[in-house]
Protein backbone atom coordinates (compact mmCIF):
# COMPACT_ATOMS: atom_id res chain seq x y z
CA UNK A 1 0.00 0.00 0.00
CA UNK A 2 1.53 3.22 -1.08
CA UNK A 3 1.38 5.64 2.00
CA UNK A 4 2.83 8.83 0.25
CA UNK A 5 -0.36 10.45 -0.80
CA UNK A 6 -1.88 10.48 2.45
CA UNK A 7 1.25 11.46 4.23
CA UNK A 8 1.22 14.66 1.50
CA UNK A 9 -2.23 15.37 2.59
CA UNK A 10 -1.52 15.67 5.72
CA UNK A 11 1.20 17.81 5.46
CA UNK A 12 -0.59 19.87 3.14
CA UNK A 13 -2.99 20.10 5.86
CA UNK A 14 -0.60 21.25 8.75
CA UNK A 15 0.95 23.86 5.95
CA UNK A 16 -2.39 24.89 5.73
CA UNK A 17 -2.82 25.16 9.63
CA UNK A 18 0.86 26.50 10.32
CA UNK A 19 -0.31 29.53 7.37
CA UNK A 20 -3.42 30.25 9.72
CA UNK A 21 -1.70 30.19 12.60
CA UNK A 22 0.77 32.38 11.16
CA UNK A 23 -1.36 35.26 9.87
CA UNK A 24 -3.46 35.38 13.47
CA UNK A 25 0.01 35.73 15.06
CA UNK A 26 0.92 38.44 12.56
CA UNK A 27 -2.47 40.32 13.04
CA UNK A 28 -2.03 40.03 16.70
CA UNK A 29 1.27 41.49 16.36
CA UNK A 30 -0.55 44.37 14.15
CA UNK A 31 -3.13 45.20 16.77
CA UNK A 32 -0.54 45.26 20.04
CA UNK A 33 1.86 47.42 17.94
CA UNK A 34 -0.96 50.05 17.20
CA UNK A 35 -2.10 50.06 20.72
CA UNK A 36 1.91 50.79 22.24
CA UNK A 37 1.89 53.13 19.76
CA UNK A 38 -1.73 54.79 20.87
CA UNK A 39 -0.18 54.31 24.87
CA UNK A 40 2.59 56.39 23.56
CA UNK A 41 1.06 59.07 21.69
CA UNK A 42 -1.93 59.18 24.69
CA UNK A 43 1.18 59.37 27.47
CA UNK A 44 3.41 61.84 25.14
CA UNK A 45 -0.10 64.04 24.93
CA UNK A 46 -0.22 63.56 29.17
CA UNK A 47 3.11 64.55 29.72
CA UNK A 48 3.00 67.46 27.54
CA UNK A 49 -0.39 68.86 28.24
CA UNK A 50 -0.01 68.38 32.35
CA UNK A 51 3.30 70.21 32.60
CA UNK A 52 4.66 71.28 29.45
CA UNK A 53 6.95 69.97 27.22
CA UNK A 54 9.48 70.28 30.14
CA UNK A 55 7.95 67.10 31.53
CA UNK A 56 9.49 64.59 28.89
CA UNK A 57 12.19 63.21 29.88
CA UNK A 58 15.52 64.42 27.40
CA UNK A 59 18.20 62.38 26.76
CA UNK A 60 20.61 64.49 29.01
CA UNK A 61 18.39 64.19 31.66
CA UNK A 62 19.06 60.49 31.79
CA UNK A 63 22.93 61.72 32.55
CA UNK A 64 21.57 63.77 35.53
CA UNK A 65 19.55 60.59 37.01
CA UNK A 66 20.37 59.81 40.49
CA UNK A 67 18.09 56.48 41.35
CA UNK A 68 17.36 56.49 45.08
CA UNK A 69 17.95 52.95 46.41
CA UNK A 70 15.18 51.74 48.91
CA UNK A 71 16.87 50.90 52.54
CA UNK A 72 17.76 47.87 52.90
CA UNK A 73 18.44 46.80 49.85
CA UNK A 74 21.76 45.58 48.63
CA UNK A 75 23.87 45.69 45.44
CA UNK A 76 24.59 42.67 43.72
CA UNK A 77 26.22 42.52 40.46
CA UNK A 78 25.08 45.69 38.86
CA UNK A 79 21.44 46.00 40.49
CA UNK A 80 19.92 45.96 43.78
CA UNK A 81 18.04 43.69 45.37
CA UNK A 82 16.04 43.12 48.87
CA UNK A 83 16.72 39.86 50.16
CA UNK A 84 13.83 38.98 53.02
CA UNK A 85 14.94 35.94 55.08
CA UNK A 86 13.04 36.64 58.72
CA UNK A 87 9.41 36.69 57.30
CA UNK A 88 7.28 33.61 55.71
CA UNK A 89 4.85 35.40 52.81
CA UNK A 90 2.77 33.73 50.04
CA UNK A 91 3.32 35.30 46.36
CA UNK A 92 0.78 37.95 46.35
CA UNK A 93 1.66 39.22 49.21
CA UNK A 94 5.25 39.23 48.99
CA UNK A 95 4.51 41.36 45.50
CA UNK A 96 2.92 43.73 47.52
CA UNK A 97 5.61 44.62 50.52
CA UNK A 98 8.02 44.84 47.39
CA UNK A 99 5.97 47.43 45.75
CA UNK A 100 5.54 48.76 49.36
CA UNK A 101 9.18 49.53 50.14
CA UNK A 102 9.70 50.64 46.37
CA UNK A 103 10.27 47.55 44.27
CA UNK A 104 9.78 44.37 42.58
CA UNK A 105 9.83 40.66 43.15
CA UNK A 106 13.06 39.60 41.77
CA UNK A 107 13.40 38.76 37.70
CA UNK A 108 16.65 37.45 37.19
CA UNK A 109 18.87 38.51 33.75
CA UNK A 110 21.10 35.93 33.24
CA UNK A 111 23.31 32.96 35.21
CA UNK A 112 26.03 35.53 36.25
CA UNK A 113 23.09 37.17 38.28
CA UNK A 114 21.53 33.98 39.73
CA UNK A 115 24.84 32.86 40.62
CA UNK A 116 25.17 35.93 42.81
CA UNK A 117 22.06 35.94 44.24
CA UNK A 118 22.01 32.81 45.18
CA UNK A 119 25.41 33.40 47.54
CA UNK A 120 22.88 35.50 49.74
CA UNK A 121 20.20 32.96 49.89
CA UNK A 122 19.64 31.22 53.41
CA UNK A 123 18.79 27.69 52.39
CA UNK A 124 16.40 27.21 55.18
CA UNK A 125 14.17 29.82 53.69
CA UNK A 126 12.11 30.01 50.17
CA UNK A 127 12.11 33.17 48.37
CA UNK A 128 9.68 34.40 45.49
CA UNK A 129 10.53 35.68 42.34
CA UNK A 130 8.70 37.82 39.96
CA UNK A 131 7.88 34.96 37.77
CA UNK A 132 4.31 33.37 37.86
CA UNK A 133 1.95 31.58 36.27
CA UNK A 134 -1.08 33.09 37.70
CA UNK A 135 -2.18 33.59 33.86
CA UNK A 136 -2.22 29.84 33.13
CA UNK A 137 -3.75 29.15 36.26
CA UNK A 138 -6.65 31.79 35.66
CA UNK A 139 -7.03 29.77 31.67
CA UNK A 140 -7.48 26.66 33.43
CA UNK A 141 -10.41 28.00 35.87
CA UNK A 142 -12.25 28.88 33.12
Amino acid sequence: MDLLPEINSKLEDLEELVHTKLDALKDQQAALLESFNNMQNTLHAILTKKEGPEAIPQETDVENFEKTIPPKFEQIGTRYFYIEDNQSLNWTDAAAACHRMGGYLAGIKNLKELYSIQLKLKDEFGYWLGINDLATKADNEI
